[in-house]
């Protein structure tokens, strides 16, 4: 049947919203082939009973179902607290979501519009001709998932609040999440105490973690983030078969001298019934595009060298910012590194928290490294490591070391003062003269292991003592000559 459809006119603008139910069947007159449709009513004008006749009753664990259950699988519409769709299931497997929307954009045009699947809109504190309205208060959501989770199933089985997939078949660049505040008033935020956030993920609860967590992260049972990676694509699992027809794009893995490769079909067609010379013909490291250059032949088709089988992420948490291509630089200040121009946002911090911790603020003691060289951190010259700030502006640069890069000393400055210095040829340059440990006679006797060449300043015999071959030996002092 025809669905139900809403006309109405918002800022002008006339549009007609076509909502369907699964089990849903779409065409391009706008029809649903099935019974449940949904009327969105306009607001003040809802009804007081439920659209579908009957009140949507929630089924709890101790319940079972009564007259007000609808059947199994059955779609109850209700307009009593604007739309809400409920639906009770039980043996009824065939069943995916109470709502399902797709759409397809071919526009091919010169412009790059923004095309929605589904938009909502939300607006508060204006009237229709966004004339501010004061006097509003509470809080607006233009989309609100809540997920009550009370299973009790077996350990594997997930309840997700929010998931979002994005599956890349083509060359549009992708997101799998985009979330946006452009500020567009003209006052800055302190003018009326607002504050911004462009992401918040909050966690409430009990107990302890796993008691492995205090030394390994990543045995921990609670994520307040998580980012995880795996192969997809390239062939991963696919492996070369004979007298098969492979399409141009298809993709084979192949393992070469105990590594795992990615080969790509450039010329369609049907394999031989060898398998083919496959090899490595370009450096795995360097390459970003299949090695047309130097194509395998395969029976009537013909494959190229596409790279390890490895998805490298060149950045894992990237921070950055939109040029200014307009203006100069500011007077005083540095000139953008990528453009020349002004520079138009600053950061006060990248990375922080307040948050109680119990074992380390950055452990990657379980990191695997596959450089030679393992590093953990890495800096531009000129920049140091402040050791006893305190969240005051008093306390910030007290202890530094860094790199000075016109000294070419590795450099340990207190309140701004150089008091320890290494050069890059190794030299030791200290403001204050060195200083032997002290100890008694009885507690250098006691040292365990001392190494030749080991110089202990004596207190009891008040002279140096020189840890030799033979043992501890006292070094005889002459006076200071004056003058």
């Amino acid at each position: 049947m025809p669905p139900r459809i809403a006309r109405r006119s918002f800022f002008n603008i006339n549009y007609v919203i076509i909502i369907c139910i699964l089990p849903i069947t779409v065409s391009k007159n706008g029809s649903c082939a099935d019974n449940y449709d949904i009327e969105i009513i306009p607001s003040g004008n809802i009804p007081a009973h439920d659209i579908a006749g009957a009140p949507a009753h929630l089924i709890h664990a101790d319940e079972q179902p009564d007259a007000n259950t609808p059947e199994d699988g059955r779609v109850v519409e209700s307009a009593r607290n604007g739309v809400s769709l409920y639906r009770y299931t039980q043996n009824n497997m065939r069943l995916t979501s109470n709502l399902f929307s797709q759409f397809e954009n071919r526009y091919n045009g010169p412009l790059h519009p923004d095309q929605n699947n589904v938009w909502f809109y939300s607006t508060t504190g204006v009237d229709t001709a966004f004339n501010p309205v004061r006097g509003y208060q509470g809080n607006t959501s233009t989309l609100r998932l809540d997920l009550n989770g009370f299973s009790q199933a077996a350990a594997g089985s997930f309840d997700i609040a929010l998931q979002s997939n994005a599956y890349r078949h083509g060359t549009a660049w992708t997101w799998g999440n985009l979330s946006v505040i452009e500020e567009l008033t003209n006052e800055m935020l302190r003018a009326h105490d607002t504050q911004e956030w462009v992401g918040e993920w909050d966690l409430s609860g009990f107990g302890n973690d796993s008691p492995a967590s205090a030394h390994n992260p990543m045995a921990a049972l609670r994520h307040g983030f998580v980012f995880s990676t795996w192969n997809s694509g390239g062939g991963y699992g696919t492996q070369w078969q004979a007298a098969h027809t492979y399409r141009q794009g298809d993709a084979v893995e192949a393992g070469i001298d105990g590594t795992l490769y990615s080969f790509i079909a450039v010329r369609g067609g049907v394999s031989g019934g060898m398998p083919p010379p496959f090899a490595v013909t370009a450096d795995p490291a360097q390459i970003t595009s299949p090695d047309t250059g130097h194509a395998i032949p395969d029976g009537t088709l013909a494959w190229a060298f596409n790279g390890r089988m490895l998805m490298q992420v060149g950045c894992m948490i990237c921070i950055s910012y939109q040029p200014d291509m307009l203006h100069a630089p500011d007077r005083g200040m540095p000139a953008d590194p990528r453009t020349g121009k002004r520079i138009p946002v600053a950061f006060g911090t990248l990375l922080t928290g307040d948050a109680p911790v119990y074992n380390a603020a950055l452990d990657f003691s379980v990191l695997p490294y596959l450089d030679g060289v393992h590093v953990f951190t890495r800096t531009q010259r000129d920049s140091y490591l402040d050791f006893s700030a305190d969240g005051t502006t008093g306390g910030r640069n007290n202890h530094l070391l860094g790199y000075d890069s016109a000294l070419h000393t590795l450099t340990y400055r207190v309140r701004g003062a150089t008091v320890l210095s290494i050069r890059d040829d190794g030299t030791l340059v200290s403001a204050a003269p060195a200083r032997m440990p002290v100890m008694t006679r009885a507690r250098i006797r006691t040292l365990p292991a001392p190494q030749p060449g080991m110089e202990i300043y004596d207190s009891d015999d008040d002279a140096p003592a020189l840890y030799t071959h033979g043992g501890w030996k006292l070094i005889p002092l002459a006076p200071m000559p004056h003058g």
